[in-house]
């Protein structure tokens, strides 16, 4: 079996973390402009795109934690 190559895998895992936090920052910009009222009845749909890019980014962030500790105890 022939393992894939790293850094393609993690260019591909980069490219998710910098679209996760300009799709954060976006909801920020965008739940800033809503009015209040719209704003509630948004709000679960806010919060819920919001644990989704925050997942991709813990992921992204604990993965790589991982390879940086795995490389140092080589």
């Amino acid at each position: 079996m022939k393992h894939p190559d790293i850094e393609t895998l993690w260019t591909h895992r980069r490219r998710h973390a910098y679209i996760s936090m300009l799709g954060l920052f976006l909801l920020l910009a965008a739940a800033a402009l809503l009015p209040p009222e719209q704003l509630e009845a948004a709000s679960p749909l806010l919060t819920s795109l919001a644990y989704v890019f925050a997942a991709v980014l813990l992921l992204y962030a604990g993965a790589s934690t991982i390879e940086d500790v795995a490389r140092i105890r080589k």
